[in-house]
């Protein structure tokens, strides 16, 4: 799979959910700060707590879903820093904290302003969740999925032949595409300026070899290495999907 380019939403989730909040005039201040300085926030909670700056990422992603601040082993926090005491402690952190406050004030004037019919809200997609089945922090995954979906079939429809995986919050192309374009494109189907970053798919060479060596080691012999996204949605997908 090396040679192809993986295209990411910079930071989608955050991104709109301050675009709508700002629509209904309320301006989301640690939101906008962790989306200029994004970098800088997963590297200090990275350093300060001995954690990857992927693992600050997923917890930064799990917060603006609602994710709880549990000390129980099987929630998500928990879960992503391998430890409820870390958990505790990081929970305390004062960027940690004001994110947190301002993803839950973004998210009441978001839901209060959706239009209520029969206790079901509607995201731009078409599809509901009933009010009366869900929390707020359910309430507000859909409508934000509903603008990333609409946001990832409008690249779709412009490079159909170029696209051969999407992603959660991106895709996967065969070739280099215009970023310009896609953002554009984004942003006339949504009415939201979304971002994206593109970078090509790479793979260690002994990190490769050592894997075929494992696998070698009990009878199988490797045809091919594939992006793990892309074999998981082989493994599961009809080629029509």
């Amino acid at each position: 799979m090396a040679g192809l380019y993986d295209i990411d939403i910079e930071n989608c989730h955050y991104s709109i959910l301050a675009q709508m909040a700002a629509a209904q005039g309320y301006q989301c201040t640690e939101i906008n700060d962790y989306l200029a300085n994004k970098e800088k926030v997963r590297d200090s909670l990275a350093a300060e707590f001995g954690i990857s700056t992927e693992q600050a990422k997923q917890a930064l992603i799990a917060l603006i879903y609602g994710a709880k601040f549990s000390g129980r082993a099987e929630d998500a926090l928990p879960m992503i820093f391998n430890s409820t005491q870390l958990a505790k402690k990081i929970y305390l952190h004062p960027k940690f904290l004001a994110l947190r406050d301002d993803i839950e004030g973004a998210r009441a004037v978001v839901l209060k302003a959706q239009e209520v019919s029969r206790r079901t809200i509607k995201n731009c997609r078409g599809l509901t969740i009933r009010m009366d089945e869900s929390n707020e922090r359910q309430q507000l995954a859909h409508l934000l999925q509903g603008v990333e979906a609409t946001a990832l079939e409008a690249v779709y429809r412009l490079y159909p032949k170029e696209i051969v995986l999407l992603q959660h919050d991106g895709f996967t192309s065969t070739k280099p595409l215009d970023t310009e374009r896609i953002e554009a494109a984004m942003l006339e189907a949504t009415g939201y300026r979304l971002e994206v970053e593109a970078h090509i798919v790479t793979a260690a060479t002994s990190a490769l070899q050592n894997l075929q060596h494992c696998v070698g080691g009990v009878g199988i012999s490797a045809a091919e290495t594939v992006l793990n996204a892309l074999a998981s949605a082989e493994a599961v997908l009809e080629p029509a999907e």
